[in-house]
């Protein structure tokens, strides 16, 4: 065989050679493949409190003499939870006040069974109170809408001590709060993911 053609065969050989090589490191095997990705985690389990008593009984319906014409006031600026102007229509948006007592800041909480949570109903409007457009985002902002039972217009009372809690939106599992700890009338509610500072707690009055 002339060294031509050995040189010739043996290029063949190391062609071969490589290409089979190549597509073993290409080759995955089963064990090898990439596992299917985790599950999103479910969000982190909310205790759901009795509002009127504190108990951790989440079966217990609280009466509705219990909960009606409820201030929800803000411990961060001590201003009411309310829908401003007195407004009626739906989408009107919630913001804090001056506490005076009246109507539009006067809320009936309805408790909704098999989820633990509550209605917040204006007793002004009779709408309820909610995450429009069922956001999911930190800072949506809180309005009213009318009633439909629907999950973001329903809220888990976590107990923080007394007659304080927390509300978190069993839509978006976010909690409401004057946004920015903002401490003026008219600041608007918001969600915003849960951290148990002043500007997410409200006392029951």
């Amino acid at each position: 065989m002339s060294a031509s053609t050995t040189r010739r065969t043996f290029a063949r050989l190391l062609a071969v050679a490589l290409l089979a090589g190549g597509l073993a490191a290409l080759a995955v095997t089963p064990a090898q493949a990439d596992p299917d990705p985790a599950p999103a985690a479910s969000p982190t389990a909310i205790k759901r409190f009795d509002v009127a008593t504190g108990d951790q009984d989440p079966t217990k319906k609280v009466t509705a003499a219990a909960t009606t014409g409820v201030k929800l006031i803000n411990v961060n600026s001590g201003k009411c939870l309310e829908i401003g102007f007195w407004g009626t229509f739906d989408f009107n948006v919630a913001n804090q006040y001056s506490c005076h007592g009246g109507a539009n800041q006067q809320w009936q909480l309805n408790y909704v069974a098999g989820t633990g949570a509550y209605e917040v109903i204006n007793v002004n409007s009779g709408k309820c109170l909610e995450i429009g457009f069922w956001g999911t985002f930190d800072f949506n902002v809180a309005n009213q809408y009318s009633c439909h039972g629907g999950a973001n217009q329903q809220w888990l009372f976590g107990y923080v001590g007394g007659t304080t809690y927390t509300m978190t939106n069993l839509n978006s599992w976010k909690c409401l709060e004057i946004g920015f700890w903002g401490t003026y009338d008219f600041n608007v509610a918001n969600q915003y993911s849960c951290h148990g500072g002043a500007n997410q707690q409200w006392t029951l009055a």
